[in-house]
């Protein structure tokens, strides 16, 4: 657990440089949310991860997912969010090397349901509030589960 709460650190810093010069429409613009879970405790060192990701609805091509995987692998970083309309809902994906962090977003908003990304994606600004999950979905060494709370999300 020390060691995934190590990692994220070092994730939200990569984070926090990564999205140090972007451009915002309107800051704090998602309606605020909850997780449905009664255990959600905030993970305070990881209080605001947020930068620059794509957005995807509905599938992520798989192309852009090579793409996005190589360049983590590569040691970079990589962050992707998927909305399912199948499913109404969100999971922000972020990779370092071999490392991938899986956070189902609490709160999609309604807004970016309506929006016409393209098949390729769109670039998007985001900041939010992680959680430990409700429900991880059975982690395992190189995969970590973790809830989130949007707080901005924006086109670039």
């Amino acid at each position: 657990m020390k060691t995934k709460i190590v990692l994220l650190t070092v994730i939200v810093f990569l984070l926090l440089i990564g999205g140090g010069g972007c451009e915002k429409e309107k800051m704090n613009n998602v309606p605020s949310g909850v997780c449905p879970c009664s255990e959600n405790k905030q993970l305070a060192s990881l209080s605001f991860p947020k930068g620059e990701a794509y957005l995807f609805n509905d599938s992520l091509p798989i192309q852009k997912e090579t793409q996005l995987l190589a360049d983590a692998y590569e040691g970079g970083t990589s962050i992707w969010v998927v909305f399912n309309s199948k499913t109404n809902s969100a999971n922000l994906y972020i990779a370092i090397g071999s490392i991938l962090n899986i956070c189902k977003i609490c709160n999609y908003p309604d807004f970016a349901k309506e929006w016409n990304i393209t098949k390729n994606g769109q670039k998007v600004y985001f900041e939010g509030i992680t959680y430990q999950a409700c429900n991880p979905s059975g982690s395992i060494g190189t995969v970590s589960y973790f809830d989130y709370i949007l707080t901005t999300l924006v086109k670039k």
